[in-house]
């Protein structure tokens, strides 16, 4: 496998994405969520990270790396590496009600790897999307949630009159967004989602894909701050427009596009959403023998 491009862009002040590559062996993108409270990790760090979201992706990719043989099944390798950021994490010198769902960070996470001993394989968890030649995959678990506080949001706005970015901000928008959050790992409750987060036991619920014998050419993983190009704003009328567009046009072009409608409809309501400016990043990937 080559890896033909990657980009990775800081939709507010912190990047939370990460990508890290295993050249002609896989490539691997996170996408970082931070607590619904302040930064908890941060103080403990000297420095070496802005949010605990950062922290925990950077662990979990390094932790990865260290783990991962061909020969290991990706679904093993992720619960190896969960382990090792487990034991990093508990290290950390904090109070244990710190450590609750509204302050522990997580990721979703999207991996595709080419070997012998497993051919062209992706591992996804969380809402990453995947676009390859003829298929797509994305969890929509986590963009039902979503969807349901944005239709909340634009309620608001129109009995409020205030803007959809100022009702963002409101109470009654942040009991919600803590509602859906004790959503979060949960899969055995309705409504309920599996994303990273640092302990072991969650890649049993990932989605481990082959796609050894489809004649893909091209695989595409990205965040979605990148896949909103297509998903939400409509800059493609569907995914495999957009991988089109990925290797004729090149990332920086989707971005571009992504950025201009964000700047274009700040108050949000062309196309309503919960941030203004979402992280985006992604890796192109092109598929050979390994």
């Amino acid at each position: 496998m080559d890896v033909v491009s990657t980009l990775s862009s800081t939709g507010r002040t912190v990047n939370e994405d990460f990508i890290h590559l295993q050249p002609n062996r896989w490539a691997m993108l996170l996408d970082g969520s931070s607590g619904l409270m302040p930064n908890v990790l941060v103080p403990h760090l000297q420095g070496r990270f802005q949010s605990d979201a950062q922290w925990f992706v950077h662990t979990f990719a390094h932790a990865f790396a260290q783990v991962e043989q061909p020969s290991t099944p990706l679904p093993t390798a992720v619960e190896q590496a969960l382990a090792l950021v487990e034991q990093q994490y508990r290290a950390i010198p904090i109070a244990d009600h710190l450590r609750g769902f509204a302050y522990e960070p997580s990721a979703s996470l999207a991996i595709f790897r080419n070997t012998q001993e497993s051919g062209p394989e992706l591992f996804l968890l969380g809402d990453c999307t995947a676009i390859w030649d003829g298929g797509v995959y994305h969890d929509p678990a986590v963009s039902r949630l979503d969807d349901r506080a944005i239709q909340l949001c634009m309620h608001l706005s129109d009995t409020t009159g205030q803007p959809p970015a100022e009702v963002i901000q409101s109470p009654a928008m942040r009991a919600k967004l803590l509602e859906h959050r004790e959503k979060k790992n949960h899969p055995e409750q309705p409504d309920g989602y599996t994303v990273l987060a640092p302990h072991t036991g969650l890649a049993q619920y990932g989605t481990h894909l082959s796609l050894s014998g489809q004649g893909v050419h091209h695989v595409f993983l990205m965040s979605d701050g990148l896949a909103a190009g297509y998903q939400s704003y409509r800059l493609e009328p569907g995914p495999q427009e957009y991988l089109h567009a990925a290797y004729t046009q090149g990332l920086s072009s989707l971005l571009s596009g992504v950025r201009a409608v964000e700047q274009a409809d700040q108050d949000l309501r062309q196309f309503p959403r919960l941030k203004p400016s979402d992280d985006a990043s992604g890796v192109l990937v092109e598929v050979s023998q390994p």
